[in-house]
């Protein structure tokens, strides 16, 4: 059967989840055909409603117990030969008759369902089973997800690991998503995945373990929102590549992007602008404060640039820890670039060992990839060994994206976390420490874990210094 409409309405209500699935099948074949409806709901999930229109008659379904659903389970891998099916044991069963399905008719399913969410801490997880469409005629055709979301304590985090959400509303205890698609693969269950907490910091830990070996964990922290009145004096070092490849709408969107970079600063954080092609231009000899006099004379270097020459990332990097490293605080280096090194070091092992070397371990260096051809390899290493991120753009939307960056990494909510684990011994941790958590960024630490029973997990790190 085709599936030509699957709309989905998610009340996820301080752990309690109500969802509503409407769906068409549509009959593509020139004769009738008698057919059975299958949904697999979480185990314990109370049905609340069903309803099939065919010619204006409805039709009755049935929750299955246990034993008959697991029965059904193998019966249909032997008839379909697939052993996916069997993913769904752990869940019940709801099934409903479905005759006569018109030749090239329409058959309108739409089923509801109440079930109970548990949260790990202060991490939740609602999975939905959109993985079905494997067993379609075919992808499904106007997809449509909407969620609802109600916590009790602040949300931190919300979003979903398998499907890309729309924000359509957000607050500090709701939340409105929606996802969609003219057309879907529908070979992946829909996930979306909740943190709440206090008002400081949330977090929570999920474990595995499969056998008798090591057993894995992850840890999720998300920070609190802080007024900018609580937040540290900052240095934001602005590295911007202006080589002869940034010349027309990039060098446009880089110097809007710029100056939205220096109105984010209080006169108490510190600037410094460097543009780079085969050499490196500066704005002041040392980051000055923000003042409007200063934010004058930044702008005015900003519509100064101009785009021409190669590429030398590692005399740019080299300027802009140099800069970092006259602070008496820690340093904010933001390199942008749209391409790979031409000029000076070009090798980029020999870029971020020198780099790194360079920056003593005290400062980050984030950077914002322009474009499709920027040296990953390398923008991936400079960021990963100085505790900083990267983004990649291929769009229009770079002052956005600049914006969004910044407001994330220029002030840490907690620095150089540490991590303590009483009760199991843990190791081989991916990133490994030290650690910083950004407002508006959720930290994953993953790793091994050997031992069981109670644990106790403790993160400490520095706010405000």
């Amino acid at each position: 059967m085709e599936v030509t409409r699957h709309h989905v309405d998610v009340s996820l209500d301080r752990g309690i989840a109500s969802v509503t699935v409407e769906e068409i099948f549509h009959n593509p074949h020139g004769r009738d055909l008698e057919g059975t409806y299958y949904f697999p709901v979480p185990r314990a999930a109370q049905i609340e409603d069903f309803r099939a229109v065919l010619g204006g008659k409805e039709l009755a379904g049935e929750i299955l117990p246990a034993a008959e659903a697991r029965r059904i389970y193998e019966d249909l891998v032997r008839q379909v030969v697939d052993p996916a099916i069997l993913e769904y044991y752990q869940r019940d069963l709801f099934r409903a008759r479905i005759f006569p399905i018109p030749k090239h008719g329409d058959v309108s399913l739409t089923i509801r369902y109440r079930h109970r969410v548990p949260a790990n801490g202060g991490l939740l997880r609602f999975r939905y089973p959109l993985d079905t469409g494997r067993f379609a005629a075919g992808p499904y055709r106007d997809v449509q997800i909407n969620v609802d979301l109600v916590t009790d304590g602040i949300l931190h985090a919300v979003g979903s690991p398998s499907h890309p959400l729309t924000e359509v509303e957000r607050s500090a205890r709701h939340a409105k998503l929606r996802y969609s698609a003219s057309k879907l693969d529908a070979r992946h269950d829909f996930i979306l995945d909740v943190i709440e907490g206090n008002g400081d910091l949330a977090g929570g830990v999920r474990a595995f373990r499969e056998s008798q070996e090591d057993g894995w964990f992850i840890l999720r922290l998300v920070p609190g929102l802080l007024d900018n009145t609580e937040l540290p004096p900052s240095t934001l070092v602005l590295v911007v590549d202006v080589s002869g490849s940034m010349a027309g709408e990039k060098l446009v969107q880089a110097k809007e992007a710029l100056r939205s970079a220096c109105a984010r600063l209080r006169p108490l954080d510190r600037l410094q602008i460097l543009g780079f092609s085969s050499r490196v231009h500066s704005f002041a000899e040392v980051p000055v404060f923000a003042t409007r006099e200063n934010l004058a004379g930044a702008r005015t270097f900003i519509d100064s640039l101009i785009a021409r020459g190669g590429t030398n990332i590692d005399e740019a990097l080299a300027a802009g820890l140099a800069a970092a490293r006259a602070e008496d605080r820690k340093s904010t280096v933001l390199l942008i670039t749209d391409g790979a090194p031409t000029v000076g070091v070009t090798d980029a092992g020999e870029i971020t060992a020198r780099a790194k070397a360079g920056n003593g371990g005290d400062h980050r260096i984030h950077v914002l990839g322009v474009g499709a051809q920027v040296n990953t390899r390398l923008l991936d290493r400079l960021a990963r060994e100085n505790r900083g991120s990267r983004t990649y753009l291929q769009g229009s939307e770079l002052e956005v994206t600049l914006g969004a960056l910044l407001d994330r990494v220029l002030f840490p909510s907690l620095s150089d976390l540490k991590l303590t684990v009483d009760g199991v011994t843990v190791d081989r941790l991916e990133p490994p420490a030290p650690w910083d958590l950004f407002h508006g960024d959720d930290l994953v630490i993953a790793g091994r874990y050997r031992g069981d029973g109670r644990v106790q997990v403790r993160v400490e790190g520095l706010r405000g210094g």
